[in-house]
């Protein structure tokens, strides 16, 4: 039985601060974190207001489409890796063992370029072959979304994932949440400001990467200041196979994740149009605001997760879970109350008159985040309890169902029957990852 009881108390803080040396870190990166998330949202969403309004309906549609392949492939290409290096960063720092962490770092680096050269290649072999089907806008969306803005996505991820295993909490969450997203509103508002006319979906993805090399950067520095006690350690660098052994249970479960999470926008498109696509991504990111909260202390739990379940710490372990269950779904409910009285306003003064059919999209897609949420980080509690090879049965059968029942939807009835299948999806998911919490956990 769904239950909220039990949220942390004082006296639970100063517990995990005994047992797992962090509770500073633990309240320095929620307060950080929850300012990098309300930077994050206004910056998304502003930048989404200026990028509709230069591009157009269905200009905005193809940026949506080229970022959304590229997400596909990002999945693919980092095979899981920022999630392993998060539960195993944690898991060797705790007993300061340099060798191995500066291992897993050289080689996940390592393994995931090689990976990005191969899924680039391919897709500018497609694009080349492709013909007249696929305009020359598109194509320089499509190419420059695969070949630049793929690897720099990934490094960033695998940076953020870096710092939060080290337990740089306010660091990851600037990182993740607030860098790239602030970079890439600073620039097109810049252009927009200077009255750039006739923009198109490749300069925003552009943007997009001058933001993305910026941020890689400076997390960069971060990270190397993050090691600098153990910079001269020499690397005990795991086989790839040791390392895929790893990670790839991570990789299915993100696979799983995506199908749930983006297989809507991609179902738009084949099924409907560029226009159609435009819409549904307006609506999806708004919705995505209400996934902000979770998204949020899951990134400040899960390396406590790992923590207090290694040191068998049950009690805390429940009471952090509920905590972050109680915050995210206060939060995704709040969203979804604003949406319902003043979501039409929003997107009409934002985006224009011709975005308002999103409304109904919006509606539905943040109250899926909402049942969701009802349920609290389970996946992310399995995964970092080490049952990610039972979560990834649930995910999998969840994407599966969701990629059908959209193509279905899209089929039949539009982007409004996806929005539908997406909302209801993401509710019976993590369902189904909560009662498996409660069984393996005992949370």
């Amino acid at each position: 039985m769904l239950s909220f009881t039990s949220p942390l108390s004082i006296k639970g803080l100063l517990q995990i601060s005994r047992s797992s040396d962090g509770v500073r870190r633990l309240l320095t990166g929620a307060g950080t974190g929850g300012i990098a998330m309300i930077l994050n949202k206004v910056a998304t969403i502003a930048s989404a207001v200026i990028f509709a309004r230069l591009l157009g309906v269905e200009g905005y549609g193809i940026f949506a489409i080229a970022t959304s392949g590229m997400t596909i492939a990002l999945i693919a290409c980092e095979f899981g890796l920022p999630s392993l290096l998060v539960r195993e960063i944690a898991r060797s720092h705790v007993k300061a063992n340099w060798s191995r962490i500066n291992g897993l770092l050289h080689s996940a680096r390592r393994f995931f370029l090689t990976a990005c050269v191969l899924a680039a290649s391919l897709a500018l072999v497609t694009l080349i072959l492709s013909g007249d089907r696929i305009d020359v806008g598109q194509r320089w969306a499509f190419g420059l979304a695969f070949v630049f803005l793929l690897p720099l996505s990934g490094l960033l991820r695998m940076l953020t994932a870096a710092l939060n295993g080290l337990r740089r909490l306010a660091a990851a969450q600037v990182t993740e949440l607030a860098l790239a997203p602030l970079l890439a509103l600073l620039i097109v508002g810049s252009v927009a400001l200077l009255g750039v006319a006739g923009l198109q979906a490749y300069h925003a993805v552009a943007i997009q990467i001058a933001a993305s090399a910026t941020a890689v950067t400076i997390a960069g520095i971060w990270l190397a200041h993050a090691v600098r006690d153990g910079r001269n350690v020499p690397p005990a660098i795991p086989g790839h196979r040791a390392l895929l052994t790893q990670s790839w249970p991570f990789l299915a479960l993100n696979i799983a994740s995506l199908l749930s999470l983006q297989i809507d926008v991609v179902m738009v498109n084949l099924f409907v149009s560029n226009e159609a696509t435009g819409l549904y991504r307006v609506a999806s990111q708004g919705a995505l605001l209400a996934f902000a909260g979770l998204q949020l202390v899951t990134a400040l739990t899960g390396p406590y997760f790992a923590r207090l379940h290694a040191s068998g710490d049950t009690d805390n372990l429940r009471r952090l879970f509920r905590t972050a269950q109680l915050l995210g779904f206060l939060f995704a409910a709040t969203t979804l109350g604003a949406y319902a009285l003043f979501g039409q306003w929003l997107i009409g003064v934002a985006f224009g008159e011709e975005f308002l059919p999103a409304y109904p999209y919006l509606l539905i897609l943040t109250a899926g985040f909402v049942a969701n949420h009802a349920f609290g980080p389970s996946g992310a509690l399995m995964s970092m309890c080490g049952h990610e090879r039972k979560s990834l049965k649930i995910m999998w059968v969840a994407g599966s169902a969701n990629v059908i029942a959209c193509a279905i939807a899209a089929w039949a009835a539009g982007a409004l029957g996806v929005a539908v299948v997406t909302a209801i999806c993401l509710a019976s998911y993590n369902l189904a990852m909560y009662i498996a919490a409660r069984k393996n956990i005992g949370i």
